[in-house]
């Protein structure tokens, strides 16, 4: 396999920033890279450790000898670690390297 691959993520769901505002639109395009060794402040892809069909993305609060504590970046509207406990490193699908806005719309949501 080929140790530095893209790939493109299509993100079907919202991401609630706050009750009224989503932090990415449904239709939102990340591009993510492998992850090796994620530091806190990367934002990554993974599976939910409870659902393995559920794709989510959240931002590494804290990593542990393969486990990662993961946060939203809105504390009051997100379901992350503080719920769902630690996530397997080796459920990661990849760091988050751009976000690429729904077709007509700009980075800043206008």
């Amino acid at each position: 396999t080929c140790p530095n691959w893209r790939l493109s993520v299509l993100i079907l769901g919202l991401s609630p920033l706050s009750s009224s505002q989503p932090s990415f639109d449904c239709q939102t395009h990340f591009v993510i890279t492998r992850l090796r060794s994620p530091s806190p402040g990367t934002v990554v892809v993974c599976h939910h450790p409870s659902d393995l069909n559920l794709v989510i993305t959240k931002r590494v609060w804290q990593s542990n000898d393969g486990w990662l504590e993961l946060r939203g970046d809105n504390p009051t509207a997100s379901t992350d670690s503080r719920q769902f406990g630690q996530v397997a490193l080796e459920q990661v699908i990849g760091e988050v390297t751009a976000v690429i806005p729904p077709t007509g719309r700009s980075s800043d949501g206008t």
